[in-house]
């Protein structure tokens, strides 16, 4: 484990997407809009199985459970949550964005994570080839973009996130 090649005395800052106190992520439009666009484009007995979003997401507990810590020789010397605000959504209602960029820009911000799913996915059968691959990519993402574009409301989206520093003992 890693947490043998700190020194004593070294301190580790931790970082960890969490849910908050009323056990939300408050970015769960994205992944049901994303789910949706998938079962949309992917084939439903081959494709869509693979579909599958690698996250796990903490509680605060989670993130500074004491004993995993203590196990490990860790002090936690500081940890707290706060949320993350996309600044889109805020952009959007002060007027300082279009419509039409805020729809482009959170979806191009969800593209670049989590496109490589959709693509593995679509290529898990060895039945498409890379141009289908590539358009039925770009018809998903337009989907997308297109209900960001009518329901932008869904997607006023936080992250929240736990922040914790140890000191190795």
């Amino acid at each position: 484990n890693r947490s043998l090649e700190l020194i004593q005395g070294g301190i580790l800052i931790l970082v960890m997407n969490c849910f908050n106190d009323e056990g939300l992520t408050m970015t769960e439009s994205v992944y049901h809009l994303l789910y949706k666009c998938a079962k949309s484009i992917l084939s439903p007995n081959e494709e869509l199985p693979n579909y599958t979003l690698p996250v796990y997401i903490r509680s605060y507990d989670e993130c500074v459970d004491k004993e995993l810590f203590d196990q490990y020789s860790f002090e936690v010397i500081h940890s707290n949550m706060s949320a993350v605000d996309f600044k889109f959504y805020g952009q959007l209602k002060n007027n300082e964005m279009e419509l039409e960029e805020f729809s482009r820009k959170q979806t191009e911000f969800i593209r670049c994570a989590t496109d490589s799913v959709l693509r593995e996915a679509l290529e898990s059968t060895g039945k498409r080839s890379k141009v289908d691959i590539d358009q039925l990519s770009n018809q998903f993402w337009s989907l997308y973009k297109e209900h960001v574009y009518q329901n932008p409301d869904d997607f006023d989206i936080k992250c929240y996130q736990t922040y914790v520093v140890l000191k190795k003992l």
